[in-house]
């Protein structure tokens, strides 16, 4: 199973986005700088089609050009665009997607897309059911020699690792930034915990201030 890292950039509110899902930039340089750099650490990037589609990111590591990691995108439905930045611009991209005689009764298109995703180097990764088993799919990407991931995406995607239980450790870059409301984006969604005692504990704690911002990081207890 890969070593999985959670890289969260937040207000000091917790949120990552406004309620239009503005989000860029939230933290200053010097941690975006940071992030390149953890880019440069490990095998593969982990995202899913929200932010492909609201962002069209590159997900690359620009401070070590030689080192790009895979990025393996979430996408259901295959609604990545062939014109991507993350089908365009080297390295590999991974599309873990539902098996085509799941979803080809309503969207008969896919057959299609997928031979044209294939034409432009995807891998693609296909999963039965409705819901993706994450530990699954890090055990499938094990197989395939990715022994580290980082985790970059929004609320859902974040609450979605947290609950499947493969979250190694957390980094949180939080900026002096307040964003307020209900409507805006919380850095992990989904589950609420009711009680306190229920909630993930992180161990290990570390605090670095970089520029004006500050990085929490720590291991998630199992």
């Amino acid at each position: 199973m890969p070593f999985v890292v959670l890289k969260v950039a937040m207000t000091l509110d917790g949120k990552i986005a406004t309620p239009e899902g503005e989000s860029k930039w939230i933290t200053g340089e010097k941690a975006r700088t940071a992030v390149h750099a953890l880019r440069g650490s490990v095998d593969a990037i982990l995202t899913a089609i929200g932010t492909i589609k609201a962002d069209n990111p590159q997900l690359t590591c620009r401070t070590q050009e030689d080192r790009n990691p895979a990025r393996v995108i979430i996408d259901p439905s295959l609604e990545v665009r062939p014109d991507s930045n993350v089908l365009c611009i080297p390295p590999e991209t991974i599309i873990v997607t539902r098996l085509a005689r799941d979803i080809a009764a309503t969207r008969p298109e896919v057959i299609e897309k997928k031979r044209v995703l294939l034409g432009r180097g995807a891998q693609i990764i296909e999963y039965s059911g409705d819901r993706l088993d994450m530990k699954w799919l890090m055990k499938e990407l094990g197989k395939m020699g990715i022994i580290s991931v980082l985790v970059e995406g929004g609320s859902s995607l974040n609450s979605y690792c947290m609950e499947s239980g493969m979250v190694d450790k957390v980094m949180f870059f939080i900026a002096p930034k307040i964003i307020g409301g209900k409507s805006s984006f919380p850095a992990v969604g989904g589950r609420t915990f009711r009680r306190l005692e229920e909630a993930y504990r992180v161990d290990n704690i570390s605090v670095k201030k970089i520029g004006e911002d500050i990085l929490v990081e720590g291991y998630v207890q199992k």
